[in-house]
C-alpha cells in the first residue's frame, strides 16, 4: 500500500470518527436524532416533511458506512478506495457538515446551495464506482456500492427538503374551524414536481444503476415517511402512500428476477443487482 492510500484511509477514518462520534453525541445528549435526523430542529416544517421517524435511515447509511471506513483497509478495496473514492469521502464529510451548519443558523438558501453541491459530488462518485468499478465480491456490494446508493437516495430527498425549506415555507397553518390545512394550488404544483424528481431518481437507479434497487427502496421509505408526515393533508398523504407503494414494487423487481431465476444475466458482477 502506498503512502498516498494509506494517507486517504487514515483520513477518512479519522473524519469519520470524528463526525459520527459528535453524531452520537448529540443522540445520547438529546435524545433525539440531529438535523437531518430530526427534520423539526431549527423549526423548518414544511408541506413535504416526512414523519421523524423516516430520518432513522442515517442509523443504516452510517453503519455501513462504518463498515466501509473497515473495508477500505482490506486488500481488495485498495484499487475502488484510493483509485474510485479518492478524496471524495472528505468532500462528503466537508460539504455534509457545512449543509447542517447553515440550516441550523436559519441560512436556508446557502444551506441548499452546500447540499446541491455535496448531491453533485456524491452522484459522481455514484456513477463512476458503478461503472468503473463493479462489485466483485459481496464486501464490496455491502461496504462499498451500498452505503453510496443509499448516501445518493437520501440526499436526494434532503435536498428536496431543503429545496421547500428555503423556497417553498409552510405558511399555510390550519384554521381551528377547519379539518385540513389549506394548501394553494401552486404549493400542490410543487409538490407535484418534488414526487416527479423522486420517482425520475428511482427510475435512474434502475436503468443507468442497472436495477440499483437499494436506492429505489430508499426513496420508498421517504414517501412512506412523507404520507405519515402529511397525514393532515390527503392528497399528498394517498398520494405518497401510492407511490411508496410502487416504488418498492418496481425496485423489487430486479431481486424477484433474480431470486425466481428470470432474467439473469452471466455477463458479470456490474450487471447484478445491487446486494442481490
Amino acid at each position: 500500500m502506498s503512502n498516498y492510500g494509506l494517507t486517504i484511509k487514515v483520513v477518512n477514518a479519522i473524519l469519520f470518527l470524528a463526525l459520527f462520534g459528535d453524531y452520537l453525541y448529540s443522540v445520547f445528549k438529546f435524545g433525539k436524532l440531529p438535523h437531518h435526523g430530526d427534520p423539526t430542529l431549527g423549526n423548518h416544517p414544511t408541506i413535504i416533511t416526512p414523519a421523524p421517524y423516516s430520518f432513522y435511515i442515517w442509523y443504516l447509511i452510517n453503519f455501513l458506512f462504518f463498515g466501509f471506513i473497515i473495508y477500505q483497509f482490506f486488500p481488495d478495496a485498495n484499487d475502488v478506495v484510493v483509485n474510485g473514492i479518492k478524496w471524495h469521502f472528505l468532500a462528503f464529510a466537508i460539504l455534509n457538515l457545512l449543509s447542517v451548519q447553515f440550516w441550523l443558523k436559519d441560512d436556508l438558501i446557502i444551506s441548499w446551495l452546500v447540499t446541491a453541491v455535496l448531491l453533485s459530488q456524491i452522484s459522481f462518485v455514484y456513477y463512476r464506482i458503478r461503472n468503473e468499478f463493479p462489485a466483485n465480491t459481496l464486501l464490496d456490494k455491502i461496504f462499498v456500492h451500498a452505503p453510496l446508493t443509499m448516501y445518493h437516495a437520501w440526499t436526494v430527498v434532503i435536498l428536496v427538503i431543503t429545496s421547500f425549506a428555503a423556497f417553498i415555507p409552510e405558511d399555510d397553518e390550519k384554521q381551528p374551524d377547519e379539518e385540513e390545512r389549506q394548501i394553494s394550488l401552486v404549493h400542490y404544483l410543487w409538490v407535484f414536481v418534488a414526487f416527479v424528481v423522486l420517482e425520475g431518481n428511482m427510475w435512474a437507479y434502475n436503468i443507468f444503476g442497472d436495477g440499483d434497487a437499494l436506492g429505489g427502496l430508499a426513496i420508498a421509505w421517504a414517501f412512506f415517511g412523507i404520507s405519515q408526515g402529511q397525514h393532515e393533508t390527503e392528497l399528498i398523504h394517498v398520494s405518497a402512500r401510492v407511490l411508496a407503494i410502487f416504488t418498492i414494487a418496481y425496485s423489487a423487481n430486479p431481486l424477484i428476477k433474480k431470486f425466481t431465476g428470470s432474467g439473469y444475466r452471466s455477463t458479470g458482477g456490474e450487471n447484478a443487482p445491487l446486494l442481490s
